[in-house]
């Protein structure tokens, strides 16, 4: 696949999906960066990234929902529904059961129209298999070892409650920052937690960027994070250094709660 970024990827991935959607008689788009939209409702959301020479990519098709119970539980943030204008987040979200009523197609209907958007635009044929002794030992492996443990579940704990935060909101996504400072003149960064609604590649990057500002004096924040950026071949879809660096240094100035 001729698909060098991530931004490739995900312009690829939308368009073969809306033009797979589409068979069933909506008009759906691709949104940049990453929704699916029918008449300005949001359908799918999609993400990714690559790790070496693998991609992966990922995406949901709200075929059916309860909008009440669902934006109960994503408890979506108000600062999300305010730049979007919106009281409600149900009004920005649709599904296949509400656009299609008693003709809503079945999930093999959906997986096949997918797969046949996929094939049309990008060119990529499925072929099915089961996995591989190999495989299954490995996935065991992995989920022992690391991603079935508590440390690895916990990796990203809450905000501190003694840090300076704060938040940026753009076209590019929202990135937001909690700083805690130390030192006698308490002019360096003793920890940083970045979290937000952004694409980056490769999968640690946020932690490894945290890891690096560790330690680092408040009025280098901006040297540190675009030295960072530039040493470590990061894939940013929708934000960059300077995005970054301007969070950060915001949440080091800002106010700690008593």
């Amino acid at each position: 696949l001729d698909l060098p970024t991530l931004a490739d990827v995900a312009a690829g991935v939308c368009e073969s999906v809306a033009l797979g959607l589409s068979q069933f008689g909506i008009p759906a788009r691709w949104r940049p960066r990453n929704d699916i939209e029918v008449d300005g409702r949001k359908i799918s959301g999609t993400g990714g990234f690559f790790s070496g020479d693998v991609l992966f990519y990922q995406a949901t098709i709200l075929v059916d929902m309860n909008p009440a119970r669902m934006l109960q539980a994503l408890n979506v943030p108000a600062a999300k529904l305010a730049k979007r204008a919106l009281d409600d987040a149900g009004a920005r979200i649709t599904s296949l059961s509400a656009l299609l009523g008693a003709a809503t197609p079945s999930i093999g209907a959906v997986h096949e129209a997918l797969l046949g958007g996929l094939e049309r635009r990008l060119g990529i044929v499925p072929e099915w298999g089961t996995p591989t002794a190999l495989e299954e030992d490995l996935a065991r492996r992995l989920h022992d070892e690391e991603i079935g443990t508590d440390d690895f579940v916990a990796e990203i704990d809450s905000p501190p409650d003694a840090a300076g935060h704060a938040a940026r909101h753009g076209a590019g996504g929202t990135i937001e920052a909690w700083v805690r400072r130390e030192g006698v003149a308490d002019d360096r960064i003793r920890e940083v937690l970045i979290t937000g609604d952004f694409f980056v590649t490769p999968p640690r990057t946020v932690l490894d960027l945290e890891a690096a500002l560790r330690g680092a004096p408040i009025a280098e924040i901006r040297e540190r994070v675009e030295a960072f950026f530039a040493a470590a071949q990061v894939g940013v879809l929708s934000a960059g250094a300077a995005d970054f660096a301007e969070v950060i240094e915001e949440a080091a100035g800002a106010a700690v709660p008593a």
